[in-house]
């Protein structure tokens, strides 16, 4: 079992991120996941921690729900500041763009605590995809990934995981 804290690095945002947000974009109440978050926005400090006190998983996942937080702030018109300061303290320790990134999105997805945007279907599949087609083009001089895992195995093991998390996630159309 994953630590508490390496799967919900900015906890009340992170629980919002993973259990409610999709149900707010498919149901397209975006104003209202706005206000909520912004009363769980996590304090800059714990931000600062994360950056610079935890490891890189723990910090690609944080920047993931953050950058999740941004394209509901942007999609619902706005303002996103609070959240891209937060996004930025941390993308300089990661050395990645302040969003969501494909790091986030896929190789560091946890699928206990899977990070999607609407839990349709096609989103799951989406996913897959990416995994499976990183497999199929990667590089075959290269023999290991994150943490020394065999990329095809890790990766593998990855897509399994996927499929079981989307038979276990039931979002409903209308929140």
């Amino acid at each position: 079992m994953k630590d508490k804290n390496e799967l919900y690095p900015l906890g009340a945002l992170s629980h919002f991120v993973v259990h409610d947000l999709p149900k707010y974009n498919t149901s397209n109440k975006l104003t209202d996941a706005c206000i909520k978050v912004e009363n769980l926005m996590p304090d800059v400090s714990l931000v600062l921690h994360i950056a610079y006190q935890e490891p890189f998983v723990t910090r690609i996942r944080a920047m993931g729900d953050l950058g999740m937080i941004l394209v509901l702030f942007s999609r619902a018109g706005m303002d996103a500041e609070p959240v891209l300061h937060r996004l930025k303290l941390l993308s300089e320790t990661v050395g990645v763009v302040p969003r969501d990134t494909y790091a986030s999105y896929v190789t560091y997805n946890p699928t206990n605590a899977l990070r999607i945007f609407t839990g349709n279907e096609s989103e799951f599949h989406f996913i897959q995809s990416l995994v499976s087609r990183y497999i199929r083009m990667q590089d075959k001089s290269i023999k290991y990934g994150t943490g020394g895992f065999p990329f095809d195995s890790f990766l593998q093991k990855r897509i399994d995981m996927i499929e079981a998390a989307k038979e276990e996630v039931e979002v409903p159309l209308h929140v």
